[in-house]
């Protein structure tokens, strides 16, 4: 009796080291919602480096935002990119914002960091970089 209470100790004591472990990491990762801390000048974004590879891989792919389009949006060169960009639909529909048609449609939202950097390109001009 006594080494069945031992085993149940000890299995309980690890059950409860182990659920401490993974809530103290998750308290520690940050979300997807919530974006780092970074200025946009410590971003550093570029369109080349940050916005196009995102947008290509998100956005342009077959069936959505390219030259077999429907809804008349393309995103497949910076032009039609930073022309979208310019108009507030651009950053509503990838923040999910109520209101507007949440893009990617079906898909998950960006992360936090991945809005910031495409909020942070549209106020530097949506420059071609």
């Amino acid at each position: 009796m006594k080494a069945k209470f031992y085993v149940f100790s000890i299995a309980a004591s690890m059950l409860a080291i182990i659920a401490c472990k993974k809530d103290s990491v998750e308290e520690n990762t940050p979300s997807n919602d919530t974006p780092s801390t970074l200025t946009c000048a410590e971003r550093a974004v570029t369109f080349s480096a940050n916005i196009e590879p995102y947008i290509t891989a998100t956005c342009a792919t077959p069936g959505c935002h390219n030259a077999s389009t429907s809804g008349g949006v393309r995103l497949e060169t910076y032009e039609q990119i930073s022309a979208e960009a310019k108009n507030s639909r651009f950053i509503n529909v990838i923040k999910h914002t109520p209101g507007f048609s949440p893009m990617p449609k079906g898909r998950p939202k960006a992360s936090a960091d991945q809005i910031a950097e495409i909020e942070c390109w549209i106020s530097d001009g949506t420059p071609n970089n």
